[in-house]
């Protein structure tokens, strides 16, 4: 009998432990899950924004959207396309060849949140002397998590020159 007791109690002992390695484990995963989305998402959203900058002209910030100054870029693409970026909310809104903001699209998943969207403009003068046209752009986002310890945050700033120069 006594050696029953003290199997039983081992055996207790031992899936107590393989049960919180496993729920540790489960946990590390949806973090890691959470880390993976957050980056596909501000990998995605700055290439698209960066390829479509560089190849564009006519860089101005505006305020389509009616964010804080600063936090939204318009700019006519290769092809001629009026492009605006903003921030709604906590979302980051692309508008294609138009400027109503009824009718853009987020360019992030639900679950990621834009807490900070900056761009700032320089060498748009026209002339020999203006220096290059180039956007920086700073982006700050968060996954949106039912647990606070899933959530990832991250921060991306950089630069776009125009391709070509306004002469």
């Amino acid at each position: 009998m006594l050696e029953m007791i003290i199997s039983i109690g081992i055996f207790s002992v031992l899936v107590v432990t393989s049960i919180g390695v496993m729920l540790g484990v489960s946990n590390a995963q949806l973090k890691a899950a959470n880390v993976q989305a957050t980056q596909d998402n501000i990998r995605f959203s700055m290439e698209l924004m960066t390829k479509e900058m560089r190849t564009g002209s006519r860089y101005a910030l505006s305020a389509f959207c009616g964010g804080n100054a600063g936090s939204e870029v318009s700019f006519l693409t290769s092809a001629g396309e009026q492009r605006v970026y903003c921030l709604s909310g906590d979302r980051l809104m692309r508008m294609v060849g138009t400027t109503d903001i009824g009718r853009a699209k987020p360019l992030m998943a639900d679950e990621i949140g834009v807490e900070r969207l900056r761009f700032k403009i320089g060498g748009t003068t026209p002339g020999a002397s203006d220096g290059q046209p180039w956007v920086m752009v700073a982006i700050s986002i968060n996954s949106k998590s039912g647990k606070q310890a899933f959530e990832s945050r991250m921060d991306l700033e950089t630069m776009v020159v125009q391709r070509l120069r306004d002469l």
